[in-house]
């Protein structure tokens, strides 16, 4: 039972699926705990340091990393993985995703704010004919963070996420957080290591990126999606909904994500099912 046809059953089904996939992840069944034999998005096609990488491979490797180097065992459980989902496995269908929505979103919701504050600054910098050094050097900074040249550039990268995406993907990548690689190094997303990151060994020897904690996670996810080549597309349908005067949300671009799994457009409506079927957009229009 792959994790992905977890997220299309009804309660039921996905009680039993999950219990008896817990029982051969604690075993240790090769291939069980991966992030991609679960989730279906080409996660194991080894590490960029040792083997080739394909397009949506390297489409899920953040463009940076916010936590310092270290590889986390495998088989443990990170210090700072969210207790409320230590036990999330154990749960019946409703309480296991009510659990993971109430412990995720306000992570997202916080993230996405830390990018509205930045945006805001922005304008007021831009409004200001004499900004001070220290702006000018935040805003120098901003910008080499996010791989543009100039204001405009950085404001159609430097955009929130609509949480219903986020919650979708992190849902699918950890298993509503029941993921062995996830739970050892806050790895909601499935992202590749890179050299010099702290990361986890997935059973095939490759690599999945590990974060101090869950914020830092979404953190890099997000700045994937909106500074990688592979997201173009993403980024433009939501700079023309904006344009629009409409308010993007996880259904529209999730568009964008055919390069995050190699499954491609099946893996793009799985995401959109997701969104769909646990009304996940709510949380688009707050």
């Amino acid at each position: 039972m792959l994790i992905h046809h977890l997220l299309e059953l009804d309660n039921q089904q996905m009680d039993e699926a999950l219990g008896k996939w817990a029982t051969l992840a604690a075993l240790g069944v090769a291939g069980v705990s991966g992030l991609g034999a679960l989730s279906g998005g080409g996660s194991h096609g080894g590490s960029p340091d040792i083997n080739p990488i394909s397009a949506a491979q390297a489409a899920r490797t953040p463009q940076s990393a916010p936590a310092a180097v270290r590889v986390t065992p495998p088989n443990t459980v990170h210090p700072n993985f969210p207790r409320e989902l230590h036990s999330v496995a154990s749960m019946n269908a409703n309480d296991r995703v009510a659990t993971f929505q109430n412990t995720m979103l306000p992570i997202i919701q916080a993230e996405n704010q830390h990018i509205r504050d930045d945006r805001q600054r922005v304008r007021v910098i831009e409004n200001n004919r004499t900004p001070s050094p220290q702006d000018r050097a935040w805003l120098n900074q901003k910008m080499t963070d996010y791989g543009v040249t100039d204001v405009t550039s950085l404001m159609r990268r430097m955009d929130v996420i609509p949480p219903s995406l986020v919650l979708a993907q992190s849902a699918i990548e950890s298993g509503w957080g029941t993921d062995q690689i996830a739970r050892s190094g806050n790895a909601f997303f499935g992202q590749r290591a890179v050299r010099d990151q702290g990361h986890t060994p997935g059973p095939q020897g490759e690599r999945y990126r590990s974060y101090e904690s869950p914020q830092h996670s979404v953190r890099s996810y997000m700045k994937n999606l909106n500074t990688h080549r592979a997201y173009e597309a993403l980024r433009a349908e939501r700079t023309k909904l904006r344009r629009q005067g409409k308010t993007p949300t996880g259904v529209d671009l999730a568009v964008g994500l055919l390069s995050y799994s190699t499954r491609g457009a099946e893996y793009v409506e799985q995401v959109q099912r997701l969104i769909r079927s646990r009304d996940l957009g709510r949380f688009d229009r707050g």
